[in-house]
């Protein structure tokens, strides 16, 4: 099996190092490290670039992860497992995100998974890591690149999901998100107003709660939960 992992890395190059150094497996992991420090990208395009580069490299699974996150001996290789055997309407599968139970964010290098067995997701770490198939392009479309520098994506990819009569899967698999380490250094509020703003324009309101205003893009009916211009 051939396994691609993704890793955007904008500022935050110690802990990039750190999840590079975390990231084993037992197949072929070939990773993909996006330099958004070099070419000044939304995450959304970061994203698209990595996905679309394992993809042609024959990656028959695709993770994408935050660089500030840590994964046990055998987060990858799990996660892969899971996401090739989930059902055709899973198309995304997440690991769960143990730091609150862990002394030490770098214990995950060391314990069992099985230490980690019921644990929650306190907030919602999503889209900090999760897995894909070769097919999701297909399914889903890309992540639309509108949303500049970061923010909102996810909320969109995950709204885009639901109307196209997909599902998301979370797993009990492990790994540890050191949180919003490289956007804690952008301009938040005033980035974050810009994307919530193009989000309200393209699906007419902002509850996030998987029942916005539009079912369309832009309100437009000819247009796919896939398509954005």
């Amino acid at each position: 099996m051939r396994i691609g992992l993704v890793v955007p890395v904008l500022n935050n190059f110690d802990q990039a190092i750190d999840l590079v150094y975390s990231a084993k497996s037992e197949n072929d992991l070939k990773i993909y490290i996006r330099p958004q420090y070099r070419y000044q990208v939304p995450l959304a395009a970061a994203w698209n670039k990595g996905i679309t580069h394992a993809i042609e490299d024959g990656c028959d699974v695709i993770i994408v992860s935050n660089d500030d996150a840590l994964f046990s001996p055998s987060t990858i290789d799990r996660l892969a497992l899971e996401t090739l055997a989930m059902q055709d309407k899973f198309v995304m599968a997440f690991p769960v995100d143990v730091l609150d139970g862990l002394d030490d964010p770098s214990d995950i290098l060391f314990v069992e998974d099985e230490s980690f067995s019921g644990i929650k997701n306190i907030e919602d770490q999503t889209f900090s890591c999760f897995a894909i198939r070769p097919d999701f392009f297909e399914l889903c479309g890309k992540f639309d690149e509108n949303f500049d520098p970061a923010w909102w994506e996810d909320a969109d990819m995950k709204y885009r999901i639901k109307l196209l009569g997909y599902k998301s899967l979370q797993t009990d698999i492990p790994y540890v998100h050191l949180r919003h380490q490289s956007t804690k250094k952008l301009t938040m509020p005033l980035n974050s107003m810009k994307s919530g703003e193009y989000y309200i324009k393209k699906w007419g309101s902002a509850k996030k709660d998987l029942h916005e205003a539009y079912t369309h893009p832009y309100n437009d009916v000819t247009l796919s939960p896939k398509d954005w211009r």
